[in-house]
């Protein structure tokens, strides 16, 4: 039984480390509108012609746009670490799911651009979202291999009921 605890104990200390990072990079593109502005750069950049109104109007629904992304991706990990808390039977399900979403999220800010932009979101929040997206995995990886209440892990779920009985 202490084993299957530590299990879980990692899974959800992984969980929450991607909770945290996810609450941090939420907040990152705030904190640059209020310092050094390079979302605004960003826009000018892509838009030189533009007046200082446009510019500022363009990172606002950029930092928003992260903000709201960010905000999801709290959802998502609160859904996964209570479906691993309350010991679902569809824990892995959702681990698995709110991964996905987390990557769609990653993949939506690393390639989506526009009329002047390469890419609409700046190239360093996006890549910095990969973290958590790493962090989503390697959860994903121990969901999968954690046991499950009656001691079958991931390798018991895939072979044969037959196979998986005789061990």
């Amino acid at each position: 039984m202490t084993h299957i605890a530590s299990d879980e104990r990692r899974l959800l200390r992984t969980m929450y480390v991607g909770m945290a990072l996810t609450a941090l990079l939420m907040l990152a593109p705030l904190v640059d509108v209020l310092t050094a502005d390079s979302i605004s750069s960003h826009v000018r950049d892509a838009y030189p012609q533009w007046p200082a109104r446009k510019v500022h109007q363009d990172r606002d629904a950029i930092v928003a746009w992260l903000a709201l992304v960010g905000l999801l991706g709290l959802g998502a990990w609160y859904w996964a670490i209570r479906s691993v808390r309350r010991h679902s039977g569809r824990m892995r399900l959702v681990v698995t799911t709110a991964f996905a979403m987390g990557l769609i999220a990653v993949m939506t800010n690393l390639s989506v651009g526009g009329d002047g932009y390469q890419q609409v979101v700046p190239l360093l929040y996006g890549l910095l979202w990969l973290i958590p997206a790493a962090v989503g995995l390697v959860a994903v990886i121990g969901a999968w291999r954690r046991p499950t209440h009656d001691g079958a892990t991931y390798g018991d779920v895939m072979r044969p009921r037959s196979e998986a009985n005789t061990r």
